[in-house]
């Protein structure tokens, strides 16, 4: 009955949206009339099967907050099972939410390739580490990877430092104020911070939040959100004639061109004795500390290094200086607000207003276990998404290679089995005496297995050293409940209308 409800929920959208082409583009060949149907078919389909069928996961589409609401609500009908499938576009796609399924294709050495969803953030990051696969994705990974070992992020604390002193100081003209929006002042902390380690550039969106580059990212991420979602503006041919094809080029131009200049430039000033220097450090360092021994060098020194060697292209180098610019600001501003944790940041620091150090890092034992906990319930990124290169078994299940798969780690983090009264707030769940009970794909926040995040260790550095400062500096209030937040899903989970508080200075 499911697959005759599909097929005529088809066949009267493909004539219905034919028959409106023909008389409304009456100056058009009969082709493109063809042409067009199909894929307006493609959207009145989603609401058609809804209306011939009675499963609910076809109620999906909305804004962002609303899918990510709608996609909370149908893991929990679910839950028993963790996974279903739901029709998107004439794609079907299996949403996975428990710990055993997702270990299954994480700890897998296959299944490493995206699905087609991510083929529309190409034309931004291009086949960088995120969106690549293959040999190309297992060579780059290798070659990027010692760059982000903990003993080479302790160079770059100065400038976590650097910047967040910076973002108190805004903070400032807020102390006994009414509340007021902090997302957008650790935002910029973070973009300068990444633009700072990956390119050695200051981009100074603290002091000037009228960057060309802030607002071009901005805008390039709501819209490949909205094609995401949009299964009839998946075509190239109708995103650049009835979408926002045109204006993506014009934003995707700026994030480009900014990049390029860097990159050229940087080019031209490496010489070498700069690559013999950097040669002789190679020889020096083991596997673990590699380049980076002597001197506080920027990602992209790592791929000059390469590019200089004949190992990297210039095309290579900019699309994974792209995909870190993207990945190294937003994922990691979107988790940073938390309480409950001076006392600890009191302990490590008293009353001093010294930098934060690697030492330091280590002592703050709490405040990790409130980010995690943070990252629990609001993962940055909440969905993952694979493509089956193999067939897969799970249980009585086989699915068959190429077919869609979306890792909903939003969810998984919410399994009761797991994390009782799931939405409470606990940091204490990460007690090492809590977190030995679980399994261990039970929290995933920077995914699992061969392609997790590379740059996880990064990331906890810098929120710590952030927060650090936010709470030694000022009192936080917020008069915000959880119901305030309105997560919305986009390139990465955010709170739809910030995150209010009310600052007080501490003496």
């Amino acid at each position: 009955m499911r697959k005759f409800n599909d097929f005529l929920s088809f066949f009267l959208s493909f004539f219905l949206s034919f028959y409106l082409s023909i008389s409304v583009c009456s100056y058009l060949s009969i082709y493109l009339s063809i042409y067009l149907s199909i894929y307006l078919s493609i959207y009145l389909s989603i609401y058609l099967i809804h209306v011939l069928s009675t499963r609910e996961d076809f109620e999906i589409m909305g804004d962002g907050e609303e899918m990510y609401a709608k996609m909370q609500k149908l893991t929990e009908t679910y839950r028993n099972h963790g996974m279903f499938i739901m029709q998107m576009g004439m794609e079907p796609l299996l949403i996975i939410f428990r710990a055993e399924y997702m270990q299954k294709i994480l700890g897998s050495s296959k299944h490493l390739d995206k699905n087609r969803g991510y083929e529309f953030i190409h034309p931004w990051l291009r086949f960088g580490l995120i969106t690549s696969t293959g040999e190309k994705w297992a060579k780059r990974r290798k070659m990027l990877t010692p760059s982000f070992h903990y003993n080479i992020l302790i160079d770059f604390i100065v400038i976590f430092n650097e910047q967040a002193l910076i973002m108190c100081e805004k903070l400032e003209k807020h102390i006994g104020q009414e509340e007021f929006n902090i997302s957008p002042y650790i935002t910029h902390c973070a973009l300068d911070i990444i633009c700072e380690t990956a390119m050695g550039k200051h981009l100074n969106t603290q002091n000037d939040s009228s960057s060309q580059y802030v607002k071009a990212l901005h805008h390039v991420c709501e819209i490949t959100m909205q094609r995401q979602k949009s299964p009839w503006m998946w075509p190239n041919f109708l995103f650049y004639f009835f979408g926002d094809g045109r204006k993506f080029d014009r934003y995707l131009k700026i994030l480009h061109g900014f990049t390029k200049s860097v990159i050229e430039n940087r080019q031209k000033e490496y010489n070498e004795n700069e690559a013999k220097t950097m040669e002789e450090e190679v020889d020096d360092a083991d596997e673990s500390n590699f380049y980076m021994k002597k001197k506080r060098r920027a990602f992209l020194d790592m791929l000059l290094y390469n590019w200089h060697r004949g190992e990297l292209t210039t095309e290579d180098m900019q699309e994974e200086v792209d995909t870190f610019m993207f990945a190294g600001h937003d994922t990691t501003s979107v988790g940073m607000i938390l309480q409950k944790v001076n006392q600890e940041i009191d302990d490590v620091f008293g009353d001093s207003n010294r930098p934060a150090s690697p030492e330091d890092l280590k002592k703050l034992d709490y405040l990790g276990m409130a980010l995690k906990e943070t990252m629990r319930i609001y993962p940055s990124v909440p969905l993952i998404g694979r493509k089956t290169t193999d067939d897969l078994e799970i249980d009585d299940y086989k699915i068959p290679p190429n077919h869609w798969l979306t890792l909903f780690i939003g969810s998984l983090h919410r399994d009761p089995q797991y994390f009782p009264d799931p939405l409470i707030y606990n940091p204490d769940r990460f007690l090492p005496e809590n977190v030995k009970k679980r399994h261990a794909y039970s929290f995933i926040p920077f995914s699992a297995g061969r392609r997790n995040c590379i740059g996880q260790k990064f990331a906890i550095a810098e929120e710590k050293i952030i927060l650090s400062w936010i709470f030694r500096r000022f009192q936080v209030e917020t008069t915000q409940a959880e119901t305030d937040i309105h997560p919305e899903m986009g390139l990465v989970l955010r709170p739809k209308y910030g995150i209010k508080v009310k600052l007080t200075k501490r003496e």
